[in-house]
């Protein structure tokens, strides 16, 4: 079945552009795939749930007892954490070696988004 709605030509434009730039075709294309993000972030959480489950497993063969899930999802935040700070600082790096590349200096970066914005 399918339905006609009207929109303002202006919301228009902008969600063509934003599926243009997602890689869709179509409005409706964007919108239906639009659909699939909650389940993706149900998936990541199924994933989640099932190794803080696996891990009290492997626990509870090596030591007996089942743990607690509290500690297993504290491992895993502060590891996920870790990772991040890892990248970032990596983004870092790199930042600063490509703009001792071009010849400037990191503190140039507001000056280049303005530049950008206008």
């Amino acid at each position: 079945m399918s339905r006609i709605v009207d929109f303002p030509d202006s919301l228009y434009e902008q969600l063509q552009s934003q599926a243009m730039a997602s890689g869709f075709a179509t409005i409706p294309e964007l919108l239906a795939n639009s659909r699939v993000e909650p389940r993706m972030k149900e998936d990541s959480l199924a994933a989640l749930i099932e190794r803080i489950d696996s891990r009290r497993e492997q626990l509870r063969s090596e030591r007996g007892v089942l743990p607690s899930c509290v500690p297993l999802i504290r491992e895993d935040r502060d590891r996920m954490l870790a990772e991040r700070r890892a990248l970032f600082e990596q983004i870092t790096s790199n930042r600063q070696v490509m703009f001792e590349q071009a010849g400037r200096s990191p503190d140039c970066v507001p000056m280049i988004r303005e530049d950008r914005e206008r």
